[in-house]
């Protein structure tokens, strides 16, 4: 592993100049699980001095148009202009002018996978390789407000949700791992909020200090270690010694105050290689743990908000395409909403028009009708299904679009798919 303390040299910056959280973690994680430096924002165009651009391999920055120009207007002090690639969504790439899209190097659209889009020759990484810490220290800037958030909030306590061992289950059978844990890092003590994978009645909580669950929150980060005991960095970790781990990948579970609590991580007892869109996938669901991490309810139902769902099913979409699998995506009744969820299917969530959509990984369309027949069977409702398949190379909002005009088709016409 490269040396995690080591200065980046020049042309190995990267710089996000923007505001957003959610934009700001999608690319420090893709830059991180490449082996590439870490993402540093600058929230003003006028903070790219000349000094900074002469280090700098390319710049990201999002919103309108006449951030773009500001942007570009900067980055032409570094002597040879640095590369500019543009975060916009649909609606600010309709609005801006022709020429912003000749002038920076590439256009990404909003929202987007750390998979997704090409970053030189670096984007034809099949799998991930070690990614660099970069906190050694394990231990954060603000870790004094985080200890005191998780003391407040009772997180270390506190009942676990049964929503998050629904999710810990789901990642050690999609991902075909020994373990999976909901970890949380206190003062002292790592503690396994949840865990699939380990005999009943065992616990896993370990000092800090033997953990790589620390490295993942002090500096807000995914960590992929394909092989343990061959990492100049990991292979002295105490998790490896204390259950005979040899492969790990963890993502940091954020709050809104911008805090790391903990980690979503699974393991493996052998090295293990992680394609990026497998990390795709679990930092869809880690972002899915903070959403139930201080729910004291007894559901066990994996029903998210529209927006949560629809990133999670971005990335498994794009996991299914790598792999050749089905995913299926389907829209029934918004009655049916909480039959779905208690009946273990993977996903579900609300629609804008009130139905109930459902994401199943791994099952094809012929399986997909069979499952959700069944649950209608179970209450009694005659009511319509529409399904579909996706094909290799969708993109998601396409097969949204697609399943939309389905169901807008049948209902003019008063059938049943």
């Amino acid at each position: 592993m490269a040396d995690p303390a080591r200065e980046p040299q020049k042309g190995e910056t990267f710089v996000y100049s923007g505001i957003d959280r959610e934009i700001r973690d999608t690319l420090k994680a893709g830059l991180l699980v490449r082996g590439l430096a870490d993402l540093q924002q600058v929230f003003r165009p006028d903070w790219l001095t000349a000094t900074l651009m002469a280090r700098t391999k390319s710049v990201f920055v999002d919103g309108p148009d006449v951030r773009v120009r500001n942007v570009l207007s900067r980055t032409s002090v570094a002597g040879s202009p640095v590369p500019v690639i543009w975060i916009a969504s649909a609606a600010q790439r309709d609005l801006a002018k022709p020429d912003v899209r000749e002038q920076v190097n590439a256009v990404w659209a909003w929202p987007f996978l750390v998979s997704g889009q090409p970053l030189d020759s670096v984007a034809q990484l099949e799998t991930v390789v070690e990614t660099p810490v970069l906190v050694p220290s394990g231990v954060g800037e603000a870790e004094d407000e985080r200890l005191a958030f998780i003391d407040t909030a009772g997180l270390e306590t506190s009942a676990p949700s049964p929503r998050l061992q629904r999710i810990v289950d789901w990642v050690t059978a999609y991902f075909n791992t020994s373990l999976a844990f909901v970890n949380l890092i206190g003062h002292e003590m790592q503690t396994a909020k949840v865990s699939s994978g380990l005999p009943d009645g065992l616990v896993v909580d370990m000092p800090r200090e033997l953990s790589i669950c620390q490295y993942v929150v002090s500096g807000q980060q995914p960590v992929i270690v394909p092989d343990v005991l061959a990492s100049d960095f990991f292979r002295d970790a105490g998790v490896a010694a204390m259950i005979g781990v040899q492969a790990y990948a963890g993502m940091p579970l954020v709050n809104e105050q911008d805090m790391a609590l903990g980690s979503l991580c699974m393991m493996d007892m052998e090295p293990r290689e992680m394609a990026l869109t497998e990390v795709d996938v679990l930092r869809a669901m880690a972002a899915a743990v903070i959403d139930h991490l201080e729910e004291t309810n007894s559901v066990p139902q994996l029903r998210f908000s529209r927006q949560r769902f629809h990133r999670i099913g971005r990335a498994l979409l794009a996991d299914a395409t790598r792999l050749g699998e089905p995913l299926s995506i389907a829209s029934l009744p918004g009655s049916v909403v909480d039959h779905v969820a208690q009946a273990g299917l993977e996903f579900c969530t609300v629609s804008d028009d009130g139905g109930c959509l459902v994401c199943l990984p791994r099952t094809n369309k012929a399986d997909a009708r069979e499952r959700l027949a069944a649950i209608l069977n179970q209450t009694g409702m005659n009511a319509p299904m529409f399904i579909l398949e996706t094909q290799p190379g969708e993109v998601w909002g396409g097969v949204i679009e697609r399943l939309n005009e389905l169901v807008d088709t049948v209902a003019i016409s008063q059938g049943v798919v």
